[in-house]
């Protein structure tokens, strides 16, 4: 594992780290238990939540990777709430009632929530794409063992519509689309990053470890565009 860290940490050795929360604040109280949960944000009161807020206007598509509110758990705090994700706005939602929603704060007391009685992992962390910028948001906890954490990143995009100039094209609306996974890798306390593509690119990042790589990935089968194959490949990595 040692050996694994060194061209790990040289492929992150430019990156460092800056990231600002939000601080806003709506007390959340829960039936009569009175709970008062200062994390969470009123998505009423927020302004620049409207980017997700979605209803008053005529599009197809949904915001959501699961529609329905579903029993779940910010780990660290002992309640359950109803929640889903909101993969437009990357945002964690939080229903007290079909009027009331609540949106979860961004900040690093309450970074992992389990969706759905934890069937859906979602981690807010600090991340790194290929364009060399620094992100945080949820990303989903895929695989972890050995000091490695494979991650994939669910993203919805709002493709813009379009009016028909003339009779012979048609109007269409604007359309939600859930966008292809990206996937993202940590290795121990170092800064997570894009995990790589193909064969080429992880030998890339390691190549000390050439002939391991590619013996595992040709000895197994394995495919960089199925998710399990992704997990085995991310979790071999530690034991090297």
């Amino acid at each position: 594992m040692k050996k694994l860290l060194l061209p790990f940490v040289l492929l992150c050795a430019l990156i460092t780290s800056a990231q600002e929360f939000k601080n806003y604040g709506t007390p959340l109280n829960s039936g009569d238990k009175n709970f008062t949960a200062p994390m969470f944000n009123s998505l009423n009161q927020l302004s620049d939540y409207r980017k997700g807020f979605l209803n008053d206007r005529k599009i197809d598509g949904s915001p959501y990777i699961i529609e329905a509110f579903t029993p779940s758990e910010i780990v660290g705090i002992q309640h359950t709430f109803n929640m889903r994700y909101n993969a437009y706005a990357d945002e964690i939602e939080v229903e007290k009632s079909a009027d009331e929603i609540y949106a979860l704060k961004k900040e690093s007391e309450f970074n992992t929530i389990l969706i759905n009685r934890g069937a859906y992992k979602l981690r807010l962390v600090n991340y790194w794409g290929t364009n060399k910028k620094e992100s945080n948001g949820y990303l989903v906890e895929i695989a972890s063992g050995n000091e490695i954490t494979l991650f994939r990143k669910d993203k919805i995009e709002l493709l813009p519509g379009k009016e028909a100039m003339t009779s012979f094209e048609i109007t269409t609306q604007p359309k939600l689309i859930r966008m292809k996974a990206r996937y993202f890798i940590g290795i121990k306390n170092n800064p997570i990053i894009a995990f790589a593509e193909n064969k080429k690119q992880l030998i890339n990042s390691f190549p000390n470890f050439k002939d391991q790589i590619t013996n595992f990935i040709k000895s197994n089968n394995l495919d960089f565009d199925n998710e399990t194959d992704l997990s085995k490949i991310a979790l071999f990595l530690g034991t090297l």
